[in-house]
Protein backbone atom coordinates (compact mmCIF):
# COMPACT_ATOMS: atom_id res chain seq x y z
CA UNK A 1 0.00 0.00 0.00
CA UNK A 2 3.25 2.60 0.74
CA UNK A 3 4.40 1.64 -2.60
CA UNK A 4 1.26 2.20 -4.22
CA UNK A 5 1.16 5.83 -2.76
CA UNK A 6 4.93 6.83 -3.62
CA UNK A 7 4.02 5.45 -7.23
CA UNK A 8 0.80 7.61 -7.33
CA UNK A 9 2.81 10.94 -6.50
CA UNK A 10 5.77 10.13 -9.00
CA UNK A 11 3.19 9.22 -11.49
CA UNK A 12 1.48 12.42 -10.83
CA UNK A 13 1.17 14.15 -14.57
CA UNK A 14 3.92 12.07 -15.53
CA UNK A 15 3.57 10.38 -18.80
CA UNK A 16 6.98 8.78 -19.02
CA UNK A 17 6.91 7.81 -15.50
CA UNK A 18 3.19 6.01 -15.27
CA UNK A 19 4.14 4.23 -18.40
CA UNK A 20 6.56 2.28 -16.49
CA UNK A 21 3.53 1.16 -13.84
CA UNK A 22 0.94 -0.20 -15.86
CA UNK A 23 1.91 -3.50 -15.92
CA UNK A 24 2.45 -3.98 -12.44
CA UNK A 25 -0.90 -2.16 -11.86
CA UNK A 26 -2.30 -4.34 -14.35
CA UNK A 27 -1.32 -7.22 -12.62
CA UNK A 28 -2.33 -6.21 -9.53
CA UNK A 29 -5.81 -6.02 -10.72
CA UNK A 30 -5.81 -9.00 -12.08
CA UNK A 31 -4.20 -11.06 -9.42
CA UNK A 32 -5.98 -9.44 -6.33
CA UNK A 33 -7.52 -11.47 -3.76
CA UNK A 34 -11.29 -9.98 -3.54
CA UNK A 35 -11.88 -12.69 -0.43
CA UNK A 36 -9.58 -10.85 1.91
CA UNK A 37 -9.61 -7.60 3.71
CA UNK A 38 -5.83 -6.81 3.06
CA UNK A 39 -6.63 -8.29 -0.62
CA UNK A 40 -9.39 -5.98 -1.19
CA UNK A 41 -7.47 -2.95 0.74
CA UNK A 42 -4.84 -3.01 -2.12
CA UNK A 43 -7.11 -2.76 -4.89
CA UNK A 44 -8.44 -0.18 -3.27
CA UNK A 45 -5.07 1.54 -3.59
CA UNK A 46 -4.38 0.61 -6.66
CA UNK A 47 -7.83 2.52 -7.85
CA UNK A 48 -6.14 5.86 -6.08
CA UNK A 49 -3.15 5.11 -7.79
CA UNK A 50 -4.86 4.81 -11.52
CA UNK A 51 -6.78 7.75 -11.08
CA UNK A 52 -3.79 10.07 -9.63
CA UNK A 53 -1.48 9.21 -12.22
CA UNK A 54 -1.07 9.95 -15.93
CA UNK A 55 -4.77 8.57 -17.62
CA UNK A 56 -4.67 4.79 -19.36
CA UNK A 57 -7.89 3.40 -20.84
CA UNK A 58 -7.01 0.26 -20.29
CA UNK A 59 -6.00 0.53 -16.34
CA UNK A 60 -9.48 2.86 -16.10
CA UNK A 61 -11.53 0.07 -16.87
CA UNK A 62 -9.28 -2.82 -14.73
CA UNK A 63 -10.25 0.23 -12.22
CA UNK A 64 -13.83 0.50 -12.88
CA UNK A 65 -14.20 -3.33 -13.09
CA UNK A 66 -13.25 -3.79 -9.59
CA UNK A 67 -14.98 -0.97 -8.44
CA UNK A 68 -18.10 -2.70 -9.87
CA UNK A 69 -17.14 -5.80 -7.69
CA UNK A 70 -17.04 -3.47 -4.23
CA UNK A 71 -20.56 -1.73 -5.33
CA UNK A 72 -22.22 -5.19 -5.25
CA UNK A 73 -20.62 -6.83 -2.36
CA UNK A 74 -22.52 -7.15 0.79
CA UNK A 75 -20.46 -5.63 2.71
CA UNK A 76 -21.04 -1.78 3.88
CA UNK A 77 -17.44 -1.05 4.04
CA UNK A 78 -16.68 -2.61 0.55
CA UNK A 79 -19.35 -1.09 -1.04
CA UNK A 80 -18.19 2.57 0.84
CA UNK A 81 -15.31 1.20 -0.84
CA UNK A 82 -16.36 1.39 -4.34
CA UNK A 83 -18.43 4.85 -4.00
CA UNK A 84 -15.18 6.54 -2.76
CA UNK A 85 -13.35 5.12 -5.39
CA UNK A 86 -15.77 5.94 -8.24
CA UNK A 87 -15.99 9.59 -7.22
CA UNK A 88 -12.07 9.56 -7.90
CA UNK A 89 -12.23 7.77 -11.30
CA UNK A 90 -15.19 10.27 -12.57
CA UNK A 91 -13.24 12.80 -12.67
CA UNK A 92 -11.09 11.32 -15.04
CA UNK A 93 -13.70 9.66 -16.85
CA UNK A 94 -17.52 11.17 -15.98
CA UNK A 95 -18.70 8.40 -18.36
CA UNK A 96 -17.66 5.83 -16.16
CA UNK A 97 -20.09 6.78 -13.55
CA UNK A 98 -22.82 5.84 -15.97
CA UNK A 99 -22.85 1.75 -16.15
CA UNK A 100 -22.77 1.72 -12.14
CA UNK A 101 -25.20 4.42 -11.57
CA UNK A 102 -28.40 1.85 -10.57
CA UNK A 103 -25.47 0.01 -8.42
CA UNK A 104 -25.08 3.61 -6.48
CA UNK A 105 -28.20 4.56 -6.38
CA UNK A 106 -29.30 1.26 -4.81
CA UNK A 107 -26.76 2.31 -2.06
CA UNK A 108 -28.79 4.71 -0.62
CA UNK A 109 -31.32 2.17 0.65
CA UNK A 110 -28.44 0.51 2.90
CA UNK A 111 -29.45 0.85 6.47
CA UNK A 112 -25.32 2.06 7.18
CA UNK A 113 -26.33 6.47 7.55
CA UNK A 114 -22.10 7.38 6.82
CA UNK A 115 -22.81 4.90 3.37
CA UNK A 116 -26.16 6.92 2.48
CA UNK A 117 -24.03 10.55 2.93
CA UNK A 118 -21.22 9.27 1.09
CA UNK A 119 -23.39 8.09 -1.54
CA UNK A 120 -25.33 11.05 -2.31
CA UNK A 121 -22.57 13.19 -2.47
CA UNK A 122 -21.50 10.90 -5.22
CA UNK A 123 -24.89 11.03 -7.01
CA UNK A 124 -24.89 14.91 -6.68
CA UNK A 125 -21.67 14.87 -8.77
CA UNK A 126 -22.96 12.33 -11.37
CA UNK A 127 -25.30 14.39 -12.02
CA UNK A 128 -26.79 15.50 -15.88
CA UNK A 129 -29.38 16.10 -17.82
CA UNK A 130 -30.13 12.55 -18.69
CA UNK A 131 -30.33 11.20 -15.12
CA UNK A 132 -30.95 14.33 -13.06
CA UNK A 133 -35.14 12.45 -12.81
CA UNK A 134 -33.97 9.65 -11.86
CA UNK A 135 -31.17 11.01 -9.18
CA UNK A 136 -33.60 13.73 -7.61
CA UNK A 137 -36.83 11.50 -7.04
CA UNK A 138 -34.23 9.09 -4.95
CA UNK A 139 -33.08 12.30 -3.28
CA UNK A 140 -35.93 13.57 -2.54
CA UNK A 141 -36.98 9.83 -1.24
CA UNK A 142 -33.97 10.27 0.89
CA UNK A 143 -34.98 13.73 2.33
CA UNK A 144 -37.82 12.36 3.54
CA UNK A 145 -36.71 10.03 5.47
CA UNK A 146 -34.07 11.83 7.34
CA UNK A 147 -34.88 13.75 10.58
CA UNK A 148 -31.93 15.81 10.75
CA UNK A 149 -32.97 19.62 10.22
CA UNK A 150 -29.57 20.61 9.36
CA UNK A 151 -28.72 17.46 6.56
CA UNK A 152 -32.61 17.63 5.14
CA UNK A 153 -31.57 21.43 4.40
CA UNK A 154 -28.55 20.16 2.44
CA UNK A 155 -30.24 17.81 0.43
CA UNK A 156 -33.16 20.14 -0.55
CA UNK A 157 -30.95 22.86 -1.50
CA UNK A 158 -29.01 20.41 -3.41
CA UNK A 159 -31.38 18.99 -5.05
CA UNK A 160 -33.31 22.51 -5.95
CA UNK A 161 -29.71 23.43 -7.28
CA UNK A 162 -29.92 20.45 -9.72
CA UNK A 163 -33.32 21.08 -10.82
CA UNK A 164 -32.43 24.25 -11.61
CA UNK A 165 -29.16 23.10 -13.64
CA UNK A 166 -31.01 20.55 -15.45
CA UNK A 167 -34.48 20.47 -15.32
CA UNK A 168 -35.84 18.64 -18.64
CA UNK A 169 -39.12 20.41 -18.79
CA UNK A 170 -40.84 23.22 -16.76
CA UNK A 171 -43.70 20.54 -16.10
CA UNK A 172 -41.15 18.13 -13.79
CA UNK A 173 -39.04 21.29 -12.61
CA UNK A 174 -42.85 22.43 -10.76
CA UNK A 175 -43.69 19.35 -9.70
CA UNK A 176 -40.50 18.69 -8.04
CA UNK A 177 -40.11 21.95 -6.21
CA UNK A 178 -43.52 20.93 -5.38
CA UNK A 179 -42.31 17.97 -3.62
CA UNK A 180 -39.09 19.47 -1.90
CA UNK A 181 -41.93 22.40 -0.54
CA UNK A 182 -43.87 20.28 0.54
CA UNK A 183 -41.48 17.94 2.82
CA UNK A 184 -39.17 20.96 3.30
CA UNK A 185 -40.37 23.75 2.61
CA UNK A 186 -39.49 26.05 6.03
CA UNK A 187 -35.81 25.02 5.54
CA UNK A 188 -35.49 26.03 1.45
CA UNK A 189 -34.30 29.20 1.19
CA UNK A 190 -36.98 31.98 0.06
CA UNK A 191 -35.21 33.18 -2.57
CA UNK A 192 -36.23 29.32 -4.34
CA UNK A 193 -39.96 30.40 -3.33
CA UNK A 194 -39.62 33.33 -5.81
CA UNK A 195 -38.23 31.75 -8.54
CA UNK A 196 -40.96 29.09 -8.78
CA UNK A 197 -43.48 31.87 -8.38
CA UNK A 198 -41.79 33.95 -11.36
CA UNK A 199 -41.06 30.79 -13.47
CA UNK A 200 -45.32 30.14 -13.27
CA UNK A 201 -45.84 33.46 -14.52
CA UNK A 202 -42.73 33.65 -16.59
CA UNK A 203 -44.05 30.57 -18.30
CA UNK A 204 -41.50 29.03 -21.28
CA UNK A 205 -40.26 32.43 -22.31
CA UNK A 206 -41.17 31.84 -26.04
CA UNK A 207 -44.10 32.82 -27.88
CA UNK A 208 -46.04 29.46 -26.85
CA UNK A 209 -49.17 30.70 -24.96
CA UNK A 210 -50.78 27.34 -24.90
CA UNK A 211 -48.00 26.09 -23.04
CA UNK A 212 -47.99 28.42 -20.75
CA UNK A 213 -51.42 28.24 -19.91
CA UNK A 214 -50.71 24.31 -19.39
CA UNK A 215 -48.44 24.93 -17.27
CA UNK A 216 -50.34 27.47 -14.87
CA UNK A 217 -53.77 25.14 -14.89
CA UNK A 218 -51.55 22.31 -13.93
CA UNK A 219 -50.16 23.92 -11.35
CA UNK A 220 -53.52 25.22 -10.35
CA UNK A 221 -54.85 21.71 -9.99
CA UNK A 222 -52.07 20.28 -8.33
CA UNK A 223 -52.12 23.08 -5.57
CA UNK A 224 -55.61 22.58 -5.17
CA UNK A 225 -55.45 19.40 -4.43
CA UNK A 226 -52.06 19.91 -1.79
CA UNK A 227 -54.09 22.19 -0.05
CA UNK A 228 -55.83 19.13 1.63
CA UNK A 229 -52.52 18.20 2.91
CA UNK A 230 -52.08 18.63 6.43
CA UNK A 231 -49.10 20.96 7.95
CA UNK A 232 -47.57 22.71 4.92
CA UNK A 233 -44.74 25.00 5.18
CA UNK A 234 -44.93 28.96 5.33
CA UNK A 235 -43.00 29.48 2.33
CA UNK A 236 -45.11 27.08 0.19
CA UNK A 237 -48.46 28.33 1.32
CA UNK A 238 -47.04 31.39 -0.29
CA UNK A 239 -46.92 30.01 -3.58
CA UNK A 240 -49.89 28.68 -3.40
CA UNK A 241 -51.33 31.71 -2.64
CA UNK A 242 -49.90 33.87 -5.21
CA UNK A 243 -50.55 31.36 -7.92
CA UNK A 244 -54.34 30.71 -6.88
CA UNK A 245 -54.64 34.51 -7.06
CA UNK A 246 -53.19 34.92 -9.70
CA UNK A 247 -54.15 31.95 -12.45
CA UNK A 248 -56.91 30.43 -10.08
CA UNK A 249 -59.45 31.11 -12.26
CA UNK A 250 -57.69 31.98 -16.03
CA UNK A 251 -58.52 28.24 -17.15
CA UNK A 252 -62.52 28.66 -16.69
CA UNK A 253 -62.41 25.16 -14.86
CA UNK A 254 -62.83 26.67 -11.21
CA UNK A 255 -65.52 29.36 -10.34
CA UNK A 256 -63.90 32.58 -8.28
CA UNK A 257 -66.36 31.34 -5.19
CA UNK A 258 -64.51 27.81 -5.36
CA UNK A 259 -60.87 29.51 -5.25
CA UNK A 260 -62.29 32.34 -2.91
CA UNK A 261 -63.26 30.05 -0.47
CA UNK A 262 -60.40 27.30 -0.51
CA UNK A 263 -57.73 31.16 -0.20
CA UNK A 264 -60.24 31.75 2.84
CA UNK A 265 -59.83 28.24 4.36
CA UNK A 266 -55.63 28.81 4.02
CA UNK A 267 -56.08 32.52 6.28
CA UNK A 268 -58.38 30.86 8.61
CA UNK A 269 -55.74 27.90 9.31
CA UNK A 270 -52.61 30.23 9.70
CA UNK A 271 -54.11 32.46 12.21
CA UNK A 272 -50.59 33.34 13.65
CA UNK A 273 -49.23 33.74 10.32
CA UNK A 274 -49.69 37.22 8.86
CA UNK A 275 -47.41 36.81 5.95
CA UNK A 276 -49.44 33.58 4.59
CA UNK A 277 -52.88 35.73 5.44
CA UNK A 278 -51.79 38.81 3.62
CA UNK A 279 -50.58 36.51 0.82
CA UNK A 280 -54.11 34.80 0.93
CA UNK A 281 -56.43 38.61 1.24
CA UNK A 282 -53.64 39.61 -1.78
CA UNK A 283 -55.02 36.44 -3.81
CA UNK A 284 -58.51 37.08 -3.36
CA UNK A 285 -58.70 40.50 -4.20
CA UNK A 286 -56.76 39.68 -7.71
CA UNK A 287 -59.48 37.60 -8.05
CA UNK A 288 -62.72 39.92 -7.24
CA UNK A 289 -60.65 42.65 -9.68
CA UNK A 290 -60.32 39.85 -13.12
CA UNK A 291 -63.97 38.84 -12.02
CA UNK A 292 -65.23 42.63 -12.55
CA UNK A 293 -62.76 43.10 -15.26
CA UNK A 294 -64.67 40.59 -17.52
CA UNK A 295 -68.13 42.11 -16.43
CA UNK A 296 -68.84 39.04 -13.53
CA UNK A 297 -70.74 40.25 -10.63
CA UNK A 298 -69.09 39.05 -7.48
CA UNK A 299 -70.36 38.73 -3.97
CA UNK A 300 -68.65 38.85 -1.04
CA UNK A 301 -68.75 35.23 0.64
CA UNK A 302 -70.13 35.18 4.51
CA UNK A 303 -66.55 33.99 5.18
CA UNK A 304 -64.52 36.58 3.16
CA UNK A 305 -66.46 39.01 4.45
CA UNK A 306 -65.66 37.82 8.11
CA UNK A 307 -62.34 37.81 7.32
CA UNK A 308 -61.97 41.06 6.28
CA UNK A 309 -63.80 42.49 9.49
CA UNK A 310 -61.49 40.67 11.38
CA UNK A 311 -58.41 42.13 9.47
CA UNK A 312 -59.37 45.73 9.25
CA UNK A 313 -59.12 45.78 13.06
CA UNK A 314 -55.74 43.54 12.85
CA UNK A 315 -52.58 44.66 14.67
CA UNK A 316 -50.75 44.34 11.31
CA UNK A 317 -50.99 47.24 9.80
CA UNK A 318 -50.55 45.15 6.75
CA UNK A 319 -52.66 43.14 6.88
CA UNK A 320 -55.17 46.18 7.98
CA UNK A 321 -54.35 47.74 4.74
CA UNK A 322 -54.79 45.00 2.58
CA UNK A 323 -58.33 44.64 3.98
CA UNK A 324 -58.94 48.04 3.41
CA UNK A 325 -57.67 47.88 0.06
CA UNK A 326 -59.93 44.75 -0.71
CA UNK A 327 -63.27 46.67 0.57
CA UNK A 328 -62.62 50.29 -1.65
CA UNK A 329 -61.77 47.99 -4.88
CA UNK A 330 -64.72 46.49 -4.74
CA UNK A 331 -66.28 49.85 -4.83
CA UNK A 332 -64.66 50.64 -8.13
CA UNK A 333 -65.95 50.50 -11.71
CA UNK A 334 -64.84 47.89 -14.86
CA UNK A 335 -62.07 50.51 -16.15
CA UNK A 336 -60.73 51.65 -12.73
CA UNK A 337 -60.12 47.88 -11.63
CA UNK A 338 -58.52 47.26 -14.66
CA UNK A 339 -55.73 49.70 -14.63
CA UNK A 340 -55.69 48.89 -11.22
CA UNK A 341 -55.11 45.36 -11.33
CA UNK A 342 -54.40 43.91 -14.97
CA UNK A 343 -54.84 40.21 -15.53
CA UNK A 344 -51.77 38.38 -15.51
CA UNK A 345 -49.42 41.24 -15.86
CA UNK A 346 -47.04 40.11 -12.83
CA UNK A 347 -43.91 39.98 -14.97
CA UNK A 348 -44.74 43.62 -16.92
CA UNK A 349 -42.94 46.24 -15.65
CA UNK A 350 -44.28 49.04 -14.03
CA UNK A 351 -44.47 52.75 -15.22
Amino acid sequence: IKLLKILAVLGSGDKSASGHMYTVLGDIFRKGDTASNIGNAILYECICCVSCIFPNSKMLDAAAETTSKFLKSDSHNLKYMGIDALGRLIKINPDIAEQHQLAVIDCLEDPDDTLKRKTFELLYKMTKSTNVEVIVDRMIEYMISITDHHYKAEIASRCVELAEQFAPSNQWFIQTMNKVFEHAGDLVNIRVAHNLMRLIAEGFGEEDEGADSQLRSSAVNSYLRILGEPKLPSSFLQIICWVLGEYGTADGKHPASYIIGKLCDVAEAHPTDDTVRGYAVSAILKIFAFEIAVGRKSDMLPEFQSLVDELSSSHSTDLQQRAYEVQALLGLDKQAVESVMPIDASCEDIE
